[in-house]
């Protein structure tokens, strides 16, 4: 049997005030109401709410996942296109690699015979 971990309700709270208050902060869509999170399970649905012509209007943004620790979630976008929610792998930047000095000297002198052509 798979057990499903779930979030405690002081988790599932401080995720909801997050959400509240990075929504309000969002100048640029005025016509956001809200963002309701509905949680099932180990995964919380965050659905923006607009008013249009009178009437709330919901549109799914993303689901994120309770991994078992607060400080980790699993993250997917939703996608209108296929009408589901694609999960988002986060990569941890490279840091630049660094070029033997014959090669950093070749690209110099590459950069330099490109600007005297011209």
């Amino acid at each position: 049997m798979i057990t499903m971990l779930v979030p405690p309700e002081r988790l599932k709270e401080e995720v909801d005030d997050t959400v509240d208050h990075h929504a309000f902060q969002l100048q640029s869509w005025p016509a956001l109401a809200e963002v309701d999170t509905r949680w099932r399970g180990s995964f919380g649905y965050l659905t923006a709410i607009v008013e249009k012509e009178g009437e709330d209007v919901r549109i799914p943004l993303c689901r994120i996942e309770y991994l078992g620790d607060d400080n980790a979630r699993g993250f997917a976008m939703y996608l209108r296109a296929t009408d589901a929610y694609t999960d988002v792998r986060h990569r941890r930047p490279r840091p630049p690699r660094r070029l033997p000095p014959v090669a950093r000297s070749g690209t110099l002198n590459q950069q330099r015979t490109c600007d005297a052509l011209h």
